[in-house]
């Protein structure tokens, strides 16, 4: 397992004066701050520390020197007061940490393997990144060549060590290495040979090494464009977006021959370009032009083109270094303001994958997008892996020293409040709190249409945790299990939720009784809920439920009438019982062309003659998808 940020400190550092501390201990962060609240000087501060391993000792340290025109010390300070940034990195399994500063007093990061090895496996993103990538005119190309040179060549690997003109092989292996040895090789004067007179290049032995040399990057900057586009499009697929990006390198040339001449060289250098095009898709995949979008900006609003660069972006991350000896870290600040609340769901799924291998910084001002997020953990049955804080700041009107400072506060869930209320002995506020994480979690795992009911006003409202409760049962038997969760719930919710939650005084919450009860109700937090077929493909994904005994052999192709879920605990997983439409059949005829799928199941093991019920093959192991073949049991969530 990866490094992870155990504690960060800033001090004298843009927004902040004093030390902040940030002390996630290796989990991830969800950040809610009000603009001018100082998160994004969080996100800068921490690039900044990671970014320092690249630079010499004092470029790294222009930031805290108050007299350098580049510096980024709080303006508030007064008294030279000391500036920088500390990171305390923790190995998870073993608790061992290691501490690096980036600061006015000490620098110790830019001779160290381990911070450029976990700069080089970790990823800053924000929107003003993802709109560099669209953001030419109409009468240019979408040319990116300086966007990968600044943002990507470091930290991307070209496959291969570049070597010398004299055919040495040295252990620089980044697109940036090899740039910028490339470069160096025609302005550096000595390293080409050039005739006395007019300055012609000598087209000896180093002139043709530097023309295989340059041949040899081009071919490999291809390969490294064509996956990273192969890559983007595939995440562009799976959100359902019919579009296509290509990045086509225009190749770096050198000496190139003058038209219309046969012995004569121009003897220039000529950079490379990547450009960007695309190409709109129809429903099979396929183009609907042959010709390419060139200017996308004129042609996809504001949503698509974020979501085509995040696919990118995401796609070239994708190909970073991989190890887990350093630390590896996403940082998101403000990253989808462009994005309606559909399209920022299936991104923040997209975001939300990468969990499971890198720690993860999700900073942002929009309190709405903030509770996406937080919703989207939870269904992902993750919320105690993440550190939930809200930031505000203290106007220098009324903080003390006249001087704006950060107030942050740090969010607990319903069921670490009902824990802290107990530790307190306030009981009943412990079982309030216990109530709301009940209801919480049930509107988690119902579908969305067991949780509301219609008003003779014409409106909506959610159920609350009675009309909840009582439809428990039936949950557990959609998903073929018996109430092996939460099995006292009802009991808790009469004599303990409902007394506490109403504020009766008479009504006494016993402490033992409220120990069993946050014991129970907190296993359904171990309940994982996972989607195996979205909104998307509801009348549209087909599946083939296949099975053979004997002398028959029964083909049903059906389609789900409903978003398609498994719950995994403790271990064991189980498939929901949704509705669906049979397409086609052979073999077997259901007598229905609507049906829930276990009993399509059951009906279809007994035609074929399995006796007793016993015996009848897994659900899941005999329903596959059709285009891809993968059985039910092994599909990927999305």
């Amino acid at each position: 397992m990866a490094w992870k940020i155990n504690k960060m400190t800033i001090e004298n550092f843009k927004f902040f004066l004093e030390p902040f501390v940030i002390e996630p201990k290796g989990k991830h962060v969800l950040m809610y701050g009000e603009n001018g609240s100082g998160k994004s000087s969080i996100y800068w501060a921490a690039y900044t520390h990671f970014q320092s391993c690249l630079k010499q000792t004092d470029d790294a340290g222009k930031y805290f020197k108050k007299d350098h025109s580049d510096n980024l010390v709080n303006l508030y300070d007064t008294r030279n007061r000391r500036s920088g940034i500390e990171i305390e990195f923790v190995k998870p399994e073993t608790l061992q940490t290691r501490s690096y500063t980036d600061g006015s007093w000490a620098i110790n990061t830019n001779a160290d393997d381990f911070v450029r090895l976990s700069t080089f496996a970790s990823d800053f993103m924000n929107y003003k990144f993802l709109s560099a990538i669209f953001d030419f005119k109409n009468s240019r190309p979408v040319d990116l060549f300086k966007i990968f040179e600044d943002e990507i060549f470091p930290f991307i690997p070209l496959g291969a060590p570049r070597y010398d003109l004299d055919g040495t092989v040295t252990s620089e292996t980044s697109a940036e290495q090899w740039w910028r040895y490339i470069e160096s090789c025609y302005y550096t004067t000595g390293v080409l040979n050039r005739r006395s007179s007019g300055g012609v290049f000598v087209h000896d032995e180093k002139w043709q090494a530097y023309q295989n040399l340059i041949a040899d990057f081009n071919r490999r900057l291809q390969n490294l464009l064509t996956d990273i586009a192969n890559e983007a499009n595939t995440k562009l697929q799976e959100q359902k977006m019919p579009v296509s990006v290509k990045l086509t390198l225009e190749k770096v040339q050198f000496d190139k021959k003058v038209p219309l001449s046969t012995r004569s060289y121009d003897g220039e250098f000529y950079p490379p370009h990547i450009i960007l095009t695309a190409q709109l898709l129809d429903s099979d995949g396929s183009p609907v032009s042959p010709i390419e979008i060139k200017h996308p900006r004129s042609f996809f609003n504001e949503a698509k083109l974020t979501r085509m660069a995040l696919a990118l972006r995401l796609a070239i991350f994708d190909r970073k270094y991989q190890g887990d000896d350093c630390a590896k870290v996403i940082f998101v600040d403000d990253l989808l303001i462009s994005l309606d609340m559909s399209n920022r769901l299936m991104v923040v799924r997209e975001l939300l994958n990468y969990a499971n291998r890198y720690q993860m910084f999700i900073f942002t001002h929009d309190r709405a997008f903030y509770d996406l997020i937080y919703d989207s953990i939870a269904q992902r049955n993750a919320s105690n892996e993440w550190c939930y804080y809200e930031m505000y700041a203290i106007d220098e009107q009324v903080s003390d020293g006249q001087v704006p400072e950060p107030w942050i506060k740090v969010k607990q869930n319903y069921m670490q409040q009902a824990r802290s209320f107990f530790s307190d002995y306030e009981y009943h506020a412990s079982a309030n709190s216990l109530r709301k994480e009940c209801e919480k979690q049930l509107l988690r795992l119902y579908p969305r249409n067991w949780t509301i009911f219609p008003k003779a006003d014409g409106t909506v409202s959610v159920l609350n945790l009675n009309g909840l409760d009582q439809k428990l049962n039936q949950f557990y038997d959609r998903f073929g299990t018996e109430s092996i969760f939460t099995p006292n719930i009802d009991q808790y919710r009469s004599r303990i939720l409902n007394p506490a939650s109403h504020n009766d005084s008479k009504a006494k919450v016993f402490r033992s009784e409220l120990i069993l009860a946050i014991d129970e109700i907190s296993q359904f937090e171990k309940i994982n809920k996972l989607r195996l077929s979205a909104e998307n493909d509801v009348s549209q994904r087909e599946f083939v439920l296949e099975m053979d005994n004997s002398t028959k052999h029964v083909v049903i192709v059906i389609v789900p009438l409903e978003e398609w879920y498994k719950l995994e605990y403790e271990g064991n997983t189980y498939f929901e019982n949704i509705e669906v439409k049979v397409k086609s059949y052979t073999g077997f005829n259901p007598g229905t062309d609507k049906l829930e799928i276990r009993k399509l199941w059951r009906d279809t093991c007994r035609f074929i003659g399995i006796i007793p019920e016993t015996a009848f093959p897994a659900m899941e192991t005999v329903i596959k998808d059709k285009n891809t073949g993968v059985l039910l049991r092994d599909l990927p969530v999305v």
